[in-house]
C-alpha cells in the first residue's frame, strides 16, 4: 500500500502529503447480498453504512438488516431492522419484534446517527440540522442565508457559536461527527448553478476552538441515493461511500485533521459526473382531462394542500387477505397486480403507492370495503382493481385538482422559479417522471417534502439535500393562491379551570396576525371548527368543560386581505369521565423536522385515546411547561 500511495502522490500533486487516502472496500452492485432498484424517483440498494475497523456494514433500501462485510467478504447479516434505516455499529434500532407491526410505518422515519466521540463515544440524532445527544448534547447546524452558516452547541466542551462566511452560494450544511479530540466534521453544499441545479460537496474539518484545519472537495458521483455517505472514527478519520455506476466503493481518508491549506482534491479517476437522477425512468400514465372541467377555476390553498398530504400520511385503515397481493395476481380486468410487501392483514397506515392512482382517501377506504387491492408497485399497467396514489396523483389531490396531472403535463399547469429560494409549502420539486410536494425548509437548509414513492411504496414525509435533487426543478402550480401564513402556534396546555371550563394556551408569532381558529375533535379524525379569527384574538381561551375526550389544535390567521391560514399546531385533548383516576400526560416530542417530518404532529392523541378506553380522566401539556407552577402532578 506504501507503494501505491506514492505513486498516487507523484500523478496527483493537489493531494497534500499531510492528508492519506486509501480504498478500503471494493464491491460491484451485483455481488452485493440485496437487490438494486431502480425507480422513477431513484436508485435504491445501500441505503448506509459504517466502519469498524477492518469490519464494513451495510443496511439496505430493499431489505431488512444489517449486512457484515469482514475484509470485504460477506460474513453474515445480523440485527434485522426495517429496509431504509439508518443506524451505527453500536446502536441497533428495531428490531425483529417491530418488523411485523405494518401500523409503525405510520412513523416511517429518515432518523440519521452521527458519531460523537468527545462525550465518551456517544452518538447525535440528526433532526434536519438540529442533533440532539444521548447525554443532553445538543448541537444545531443553522444555514441562516447562502452566506452564512452558524453551529451552536450546548452541553459540549466546544465553542457555543462557530460562524462561517461563504460568498453567497450556500445551500445547505449536516454534521458528519465529532472525533475525539472535539474536531468537527461538515458536509458542505454550495449552488454552482440553480436551473438546471448543479451542486458541489466539501467535507470542511474544524479544530476543537472552531479553526478551520481542512477542506475536501468531494467527487460527483451519486449513482445510488443513500440516507448516509460519509462517517467518520474517534481518530478523525473519514470514510466515505462513492456509488458508482457499477461499483461502490468506501474511501478512507486520515490526516484531515492537520492543518492544510488549499482544497484538497481526489484523484483523477474520480474526476466525472454521475447522479441517479440522470438514470432512472420516466415512463408514466398520459394526462387525460375531463371534458367538462376548466381547469383555471380550479383554485387551490397552500395551507389545504398541507392538510391533505398530511391525512394521505396519518390514514389507518384494515386490510383483509382479500386486499393483499404480496405476489403477482391477474385481476378481472386483466391486469396483474402486486401490492407493496409492508401491508399486512389488520391495521396499516400510510396510503400505499399505487401505479397510476389518484384515490381519495374516502374512495381508497371504500375500495378496499368492496374488496378491492391496497396499492399497485406493478408498473405495467393500470388495474381498476386497486386503489392508492402514485407521486403525481398524490401531488394533484394535495392541490385539489379534479384531474390527475402527470409528471409531463405538469410543467403545462405550472410556472418555474428562478431561485430554489423562492420555494413556498404546497409547491413543487419536479421533473418528468417524478414529483415531491415541498412542505417547508429545514434549519440545515435541507428541504422537507411530501411524496407517493417507489423507495417505501407509499406516501410518506422526507428530507432531501440539495445534491439530492439534480436534475429537478422548483416549480408552483398556476392555481395556487399565492398567500401563505408560516406563523403555526405551539400548543402548550389543555387545563381544567374548574368543574365546567378548561382553558386551552398556546404560543405564537403574533406579529401581523388578526386572529386564531380553533379546531375541535372527538376522535381526533374528524375535525370540526368551532371558535374563529374574530371571537379569538389572543393566544388562550376558555371552553366549555364537556364529558369524555376531546382534542384540540389551532392555526392563525393572519391581518390580510386574504386572511390567510397557517397550518395546524400539535393536538393536544383533555378527558372528563366519572373516574377519579387522572393522569397528566406530558407532549415531549420535538423532533418536528427528524424522525417525524409532518407540520404539526399528533402524539399526544393516541395516549388520550388510550386512557379514554378505560374512562381515565386526563389533562396534556407541553413539557415545556412543566416547571409551570400551575401545573401540579397531585392536582
Amino acid at each position: 500500500m506504501k507503494k501505491y500511495l506514492i505513486i498516487l502522490f507523484f500523478l496527483a500533486g493537489y493531494i497534500f502529503a499531510s492528508s492519506n487516502y486509501e480504498v478500503i472496500y471494493d464491491q460491484e452492485y451485483k455481488n452485493l447480498p440485496f437487490s438494486l432498484v431502480i425507480d422513477n424517483s431513484g436508485i435504491y440498494s445501500i441505503a448506509s453504512f459504517d466502519v469498524n475497523g477492518d469490519t464494513v456494514l451495510l443496511s439496505s433500501f430493499n431489505a431488512a438488516g444489517i449486512y457484515k462485510f469482514y475484509s470485504g467478504k460477506f460474513i453474515s447479516r445480523t440485527d434485522p431492522t426495517f429496509p431504509g434505516k439508518d443506524f451505527l455499529s453500536e446502536i441497533i434500532i428495531d428490531k425483529t419484534s417491530t418488523l411485523n407491526k405494518s401500523v409503525d410505518h405510520k412513523e416511517i422515519s429518515q432518523r440519521l446517527y452521527r458519531k460523537n466521540f468527545l462525550v465518551k463515544n456517544s452518538y447525535l440524532i440528526d433532526n434536519g440540522g438540529e442533533l440532539i445527544g444521548s447525554k443532553n448534547e445538543r448541537i444545531t447546524i443553522n444555514v441562516k442565508s447562502r452566506n452564512s452558516l452558524v453551529i451552536e452547541t450546548e452541553n459540549m466542551n466546544l465553542p457555543q457559536n462557530i460562524s462561517l462566511q461563504f460568498p453567497n452560494n450556500l445551500s445547505c450544511a449536516d454534521l458528519i461527527g465529532i472525533d475525539a479530540e472535539g474536531n468537527l466534521f461538515l458536509v458542505i453544499e454550495k449552488y454552482l448553478n440553480e436551473i438546471p441545479l448543479k451542486v458541489s460537496r466539501e467535507v470542511y474539518t474544524l479544530s476543537n476552538s472552531g479553526e478551520m484545519l481542512s477542506i475536501l472537495q468531494l467527487p460527483n458521483i451519486k449513482y445510488l441515493y443513500t440516507l448516509k455517505d460519509l462517517q467518520i472514527d474517534s481518530d478523525g478519520n473519514l470514510y466515505h461511500l462513492i456509488p458508482d455506476k457499477n461499483e461502490v466503493k468506501i474511501i478512507k481518508w486520515s490526516g484531515l485533521t492537520a492543518k492544510t491549506p488549499g482544497i484538497i482534491r481526489y484523484p483523477s479517476e474520480f474526476d466525472k459526473e454521475i447522479h441517479f437522477n440522470d438514470f432512472v425512468p420516466t415512463d408514466e400514465i398520459a394526462t387525460q382531462i375531463p371534458d367538462l372541467v376548466n381547469s383555471s377555476y380550479e383554485v387551490a390553498s397552500r395551507t389545504e394542500a398541507l392538510r391533505i398530504a398530511d391525512t394521505y400520511v396519518l390514514h389507518q385503515y384494515a386490510c383483509s387477505s382479500g386486499n393483499l397481493a404480496p405476489s403477482d395476481v391477474t385481476a378481472p380486468d386483466g391486469d396483474v397486480v402486486r401490492t407493496p410487501l409492508w401491508l399486512i392483514v389488520g391495521m396499516n397506515a400510510r396510503i400505499p403507492y399505487k401505479w397510476g392512482g389518484f384515490n381519495t382517501i374516502a374512495q381508497f377506504d371504500a375500495g378496499l370495503q368492496n374488496g378491492r387491492y391496497a396499492g399497485d408497485i406493478n408498473t405495467n399497467g393500470v388495474s381498476s382493481y386497486a386503489v392508492g396514489v402514485d407521486c403525481s396523483g398524490y401531488v394533484s389531490r394535495c392541490w385539489q385538482m379534479s384531474y390527475h396531472a402527470s409528471t409531463a403535463y405538469m410543467p403545462e399547469i405550472t410556472t418555474q422559479y428562478t431561485s430554489w429560494d423562492d420555494l413556498k409549502p404546497g409547491d413543487a420539486i419536479h421533473k418528468v417522471g417524478h414529483v415531491r410536494l415541498f412542505v417547508e425548509r429545514n434549519i440545515n437548509g435541507s428541504f422537507k417534502v411530501a411524496e407517493s414513492t417507489g423507495r417505501g411504496w407509499g406516501v410518506s414525509y422526507w428530507t432531501y439535500t440539495t445534491s439530492d435533487l439534480e436534475a429537478y426543478t422548483p416549480r408552483y402550480y398556476n392555481n395556487m393562491i399565492d398567500s401563505y401564513n408560516a406563523q403555526r402556534p405551539t400548543f402548550t396546555d389543555v387545563s381544567r379551570i374548574d368543574e365546567n371550563t378548561i382553558e386551552l394556551n398556546w404560543d405564537c408569532d403574533t406579529t401581523g396576525i388578526l386572529g386564531y381558529r380553533v379546531y375541535g375533535s372527538s376522535n381526533g379524525f374528524n375535525w370540526v371548527l368551532g371558535i374563529d379569527e374574530n371571537t379569538c384574538q389572543t393566544t388562550s381561551i376558555q371552553l366549555p368543560n364537556t364529558e369524555g375526550a376531546k382534542y384540540y389544535r389551532i392555526s392563525s390567521v393572519k391581518n390580510n386581505a386574504d386572511h390567510s391560514e397557517s397550518n395546524w399546531s400539535n393536538v393536544l385533548g383533555i378527558g372528563n369521565f366519572s373516574s377519579e383516576k387522572k393522569c397528566l400526560i406530558v407532549d415531549g416530542f420535538n423532533r418536528e423536522s427528524g424522525s417525524w417530518r409532518g407540520p404539526g404532529h399528533t402524539f399526544a392523541l393516541k395516549y388520550g385515546q388510550a386512557l379514554k378506553t378505560v374512562s381515565v380522566n386526563f389533562t396534556t401539556i407541553k413539557n415545556s411547561q412543566l416547571l409551570n407552577s400551575s401545573f401540579g402532578l397531585n392536582d
